[in-house]
């Protein structure tokens, strides 16, 4: 799984990359919650088309936060009605 994440001025973009499909943010948001920042967005996940026979399109929001040694993790929640937890760490 990869995470691509492009901040500009006016915008916070974020892409997920698996093997069976792309997520793409709709809205985000970075907030200071309890004075920890945050990283809040909703997005689409569209699975490839081999894989959607059992993976639908669906929805969901993740709240994710910097963790030590530059990992950022949270949880997920979807519109399918799962959720998880979700770690990134940086390359190299």
């Amino acid at each position: 799984m990869k995470i691509k994440i492009e901040q500009t001025l006016f915008k916070t973009k974020i892409k997920i990359a698996t093997k069976e499909s792309d997520s793409i943010s709709l809205v985000s948001n970075i907030e200071k919650i309890n004075d920890e920042w945050k990283l809040i967005y909703t997005y689409e996940n569209t699975p490839n088309i081999l894989d959607r026979e059992h993976s639908d399109i669906h929805y969901g929001t993740c709240i994710l936060s910097v963790e030590k040694n530059k990992i950022i993790g949270g949880y997920y929640y979807t519109d399918r009605n799962t959720s998880g937890k979700i770690k990134f760490s940086t390359k190299g």
